[in-house]
């Protein structure tokens, strides 16, 4: 029972949570996303920039937008932070923007008392939503237990301290349990068998992982010396790895300002004797600006005036997609009325444009390609890259058979080969829409 109880810490990031939504539900800003996918995303960032020292303490914790705002800026510097969670990075870019404003308000408007919330008895559903969190299962599960509840709800399990209170002193009857109980139980009850799965198998990996040292032994515990060791903290890198192509890139700027990925691919043999193709063109496309087929070259050689390019990609895509809030990369087949960024627009220079620097909008594909091929999405579309593919093969009125949607998303410059894996998938999803 007593995890259930609330600290005063607890109670006012609650109020500020209900404060939020009630704003965002007035319509005080224009936005096109579920508010609770707002409150989940700023969530998860928060927690995100605590672990890496961006921030001392939670979004919802922090009084202005003065406080705010170099917490943002650092985080869409993040290279670590973009490519690692790349969804989330894109969601952020505008739900940032929308904390940004909520608190500026706030600041300037006049100080109102926290909402208060009637007690309510501890509830089957509560255990069971409790019952998750504490497994600490995968953060998909649990938000899925939390996506269940009504936004009202978010916060009145926490609210069972005054309950105990109000018990102990014989006012039991003004802490009567409202109707407001909306949780299926049965979907609860099946998170929570998923839950324990989870456990189960961490269990197992936990016995797995005790046959690792023997392998550790072989690996390298430091940088070779022909790369520093100091550059990069164990927080903020995945692998050894991953380091070193990072390094090996900054280096390379100091010697060139523009290249190509085989010029990389060489240098990073002659300092370390391997080559990593596929990671070295990933780091690259987070790091770099792409401006045709085979050229990277460094952020300082162009300059981008974001708002009058996301006003023209926006108006482009609103006229040829209509209402559909993604459109294919190689759509774009004019580029007359983009300003000038110190190099000829193409869609290379698109891509790592909407990759890196634009605000609205983000790259979706299957993985880094010299083809193409992806679209150009709203960061703030919920739509994964399978959603988006069925999209497409339900408005092209597409045949549900394996062969005609490979052949179409292969034509049409969704996917790199003829096939893809995922094409079970993108059927039943497309064959959904249909209803």
């Amino acid at each position: 029972m007593d995890s259930f109880l609330s600290t005063n810490n607890k109670n006012s990031v609650a109020s500020k949570k209900v404060v939020f939504m009630n704003w965002l539900i007035d319509g005080s800003t224009l936005h096109s996303l579920d508010s609770k996918i707002i409150v989940s995303c700023i969530d998860r960032v928060s927690k995100y920039a605590l672990d890496k020292k961006f921030c001392t303490s939670l979004f919802w914790e922090l009084d202005s937008s003065e406080e705010f705002q170099p917490i943002y800026d650092k985080l869409l510097e993040s290279k670590l932070f973009r490519f690692t969670k790349s969804e989330l990075y894109n969601t952020f870019k505008t739900v940032g923007l929308i904390y940004i404003k909520f608190l500026t308000e706030q600041k300037n408007a006049p100080k109102v008392e926290a909402p208060k919330f009637t007690p309510r008895k501890i509830s089957e559903a509560d255990v069971l939503r409790h019952k998750i969190k504490k497994m600490q299962p995968t953060s998909q599960i649990w938000e899925k237990a939390e996506n269940i509840e009504q936004s009202e709800q978010i916060v009145q399990s926490e609210q069972a301290e005054d309950l105990l209170q109000a018990e102990q002193t014989g006012q039991k009857e003004q802490a009567e349990e409202k109707p407001t109980e909306l949780i299926k139980l049965n979907e609860l009850v099946e998170l929570v068998e998923k839950a324990e799965l989870v456990e189960k198998v961490k269990k197992v990996e936990k016995v797995e992982k005790a046959e690792l040292p023997k392998i550790a032994k072989k690996i390298p515990k430091q940088i070779p010396k022909k790369i520093p060791s100091q550059v990069y903290s164990d927080t903020d890198i995945k692998t050894f790895t991953e380091a070193t192509l990072e390094q090996i890139i900054l280096e390379y700027c100091k010697i060139s300002e523009h290249f190509t990925l085989d010029e990389l691919l060489a240098y990073e043999q002659e300092r370390t004797g391997e080559i990593h193709t596929r990671r070295m063109a990933e780091l690259a496309a987070a790091m770099l600006i792409r401006t045709d087929k085979t050229v990277y070259i460094i952020d300082s050689l162009l300059h981008f005036d974001c708002a009058f390019i996301d006003y023209e990609i926006k108006k482009f895509i609103l006229t040829t997609a209509h209402n559909k809030r993604y459109l294919l990369l190689k759509a774009f087949d004019n580029f007359e009325n983009f300003p000038e960024c110190g190099k000829p627009w193409n869609l290379f220079l698109l891509e790592s444009y909407c990759r890196r620097f634009s605000k609205m909008f983000c790259i979706k594909e299957q993985a880094i390609n010299s083809n193409n091929l992806g679209v150009v999405a709203f960061c703030d579309s919920n739509l994964d890259y399978i959603d988006i593919m069925a999209d497409a093969v339900f408005e092209k009125n597409v045949p549900l058979q394996a062969s005609e949607v490979n052949k179409f998303l292969f034509k049409s410059g969704y996917i790199k080969k003829p096939k893809t894996s995922s094409v079970e998938d993108i059927i039943m999803r497309a064959r959904k829409l249909h209803g």
